[in-house]
């Protein structure tokens, strides 16, 4: 019998592209691996202007997000906009998903917070990435994908979704140790 996992993404309110891409490759996973089921849930933060003072008050809205999305007992939390947190500055991601983590912990719901940021650092890492010369909003959702199914303890499979998540990096050569946090 299929497991169903519930997947929270915390979504700028004029974002029109993690809502679609994560959910498609995660759907495509299922073909993959069809043990594994999905349901998406999503929060947004209101942004109208990618702007430093914008990006900041949306940031702070993440909080409430977090809670409303916990509501729903979802499994993994993916905080959906790469240029907000790192507009916050280096290591913002860590904070971010901890303070998220934790209001969800607060809500008697805990659930793991996956920012793209992160996901995109630790993805760069998982490749050994040396030089980059171009990191574009689609590397964005193939690394938070890659990030959420690590987060579930699934294959990180997703067919022709590119290298990362072609089974080429397998989760249990790609865990974290404690020095690269």
């Amino acid at each position: 019998m299929p497991r169903i996992y519930r997947i929270g993404q915390i979504v700028p309110s004029s974002n029109t592209t993690m809502e679609t891409e994560v959910p498609a490759m995660l759907q495509a996973h299922q073909i993959a691996r069809p043990e594994n089921r999905f349901t998406f849930h999503s929060s947004r933060m209101r942004m109208k202007h990618v702007v430093k003072e914008e990006l900041a008050a949306m940031d702070a809205e993440s909080d409430r997000c977090a809670v409303e999305l916990s509501d729903a007992r979802v499994d993994v939390l993916g905080y959906a906009c790469l240029v907000a947190i790192m507009a916050m500055g280096h290591g913002y991601h860590r904070i971010s998903q901890k303070r998220l983590t934790e209001r969800t912990a607060e809500n008697d719901a805990t659930a793991p917070v996956i920012t793209s940021a992160g996901a995109l650092i630790e993805a760069l890492k998982v490749m050994r990435a040396k030089k980059i010369a171009l990191v574009a909003p689609y590397t964005a959702a193939i690394a938070t994908t890659y990030a959420i199914l690590k987060a579930l303890e699934l294959d990180p499979v997703v067919p022709g979704a590119g290298a990362l998540l072609s089974g080429a990096y397998p989760y249990e050569q790609s865990r974290p140790s404690s020095a690269t946090q």
